[in-house]
């Protein structure tokens, strides 16, 4: 797929992003909105569904369409990782200032804490985040490392069976396992998971090697176990995520609406989308990244209007430098490295 029948991706990463600023900015300086939030709509959860939707639909076939597990690593290091370090480097900047920047927990061990928070893997060894957005990133590398296994044994290709497995194996960790334990397991993750391999799904259905009834069988399957997920882990059980309680509508409303939205972008992507959605896609990882840094900055102003008002604007004219002086640099640099890894691979001596 290329040219415009990819800008619906972009699209929806601009939406995501911005979803996701509003949402912390607003909860933040809102108790009225946070508790819709939690009620009803989460913002948030709309835009890491939607993300996760995005990544799966283009991860898993940029890796087939590298046919190289080595420059499909590099390519996503290039991407991933520059970026990400700005925003920590963002983070302990504002924090020299602004302590709260970070939690009491993470400030006990700062300086190690940041140093295996440059790895990404911080979450996967159990060391505090310097983010709580960065949850996002190492379901990401998961889902990478599970594509770069399932290729090299041959299996990535069997994108319907891996996705109706995760399903599966949501169903059974979230509903199923928690009932007959009586305990509440994790539920957003496994969901995520999920998502992911579901986006690969729609992608092999926009290229026609999966049915319109094997697709729509699916996301009914999906809608089934992530409703059945959501009662079980915030009705039943009525725990706390992310320091929040959520009721049921709160929790899967946007989950639906993400799915909703990525397939009605997708049913439009031969149509032109508008350039400024266009520009805040491009940027969108940049927006998400640094958006925790300009709120640690204007989220005490009294007047709340102002400093949303603020976070956006500062976030996106931020995100948009960052996106020219380091992400599209590094992205260069890993196309060049990568360029030379297929003409080696091409012309071995």
């Amino acid at each position: 797929m290329q040219g415009r029948r990819l800008e619906f991706l972009d699209a929806l990463r601009g939406v995501a992003a911005i979803a996701v600023v509003v949402q912390h900015g607003a909860e933040r300086w809102w108790p009225g909105f946070d508790a819709f939030s939690r009620e009803w709509f989460d913002l948030g959860r709309f835009g890491v569904c939607a993300f996760f939707l995005v990544s799966g639909f283009i991860i898993p076939t940029s890796l087939e369409g590298e046919g190289s597990v080595g420059r499909f690593w590099v390519g996503r290091v290039f991407r991933l990782y520059p970026a990400y370090w700005l925003s920590i480097g963002a983070l302990l900047l504002v924090s020299v200032w602004e302590p709260t920047t970070f939690s009491p927990e993470y400030q006990a061990h700062q300086a190690w804490y940041t140093l295996v928070n440059l790895t990404m893997l911080e979450q996967l060894v159990g060391v505090p985040m310097a983010s709580g957005i960065y949850y996002t990133l190492t379901i990401e590398l998961c889902f990478y490392v599970a594509c770069t296994v399932l290729f090299a044994a041959g299996l990535l290709r069997r994108s319907y069976a891996l996705a109706v497995a995760a399903v599966v194996v949501l169903g059974a960790t979230s509903v199923v396992a928690p009932l007959l334990l009586d305990r509440r397991l994790p539920a957003a993750i496994p969901f995520y998971l999920a998502t992911l391999f579901v986006g690969t799904v729609l992608y092999r259905w926009s290229e026609g090697d999966v049915s319109t009834r094997a697709a729509g069988a699916l996301l009914t399957a999906v809608g089934v176990v992530g409703a059945l997920t959501t009662w079980v882990s915030y009705d039943h059980f009525g725990v706390e995520e992310a320091g929040k309680q959520f009721a049921f509508a709160g929790a899967f409303l946007p989950w639906l609406a993400a799915y909703a939205c990525f397939l009605g972008a997708l049913a439009a992507r031969r149509h032109a989308f508008p350039r400024g959605l266009l520009f805040l896609g491009l940027i969108s990882y940049s927006v998400y990244l640094l958006h925790p840094a300009v709120l640690a900055v204007v989220g005490d102003w009294h007047q709340h209007v102002l400093a949303l008002t603020v976070l956006l604007v500062a976030t996106v004219g931020l995100a948009a430098l960052a996106y020219r002086l380091v992400e599209a640099p590094s992205i260069a640099t890993g196309r060049r490295i990568r360029r030379r890894l297929r003409q080696g691979a091409d012309h071995p001596r």
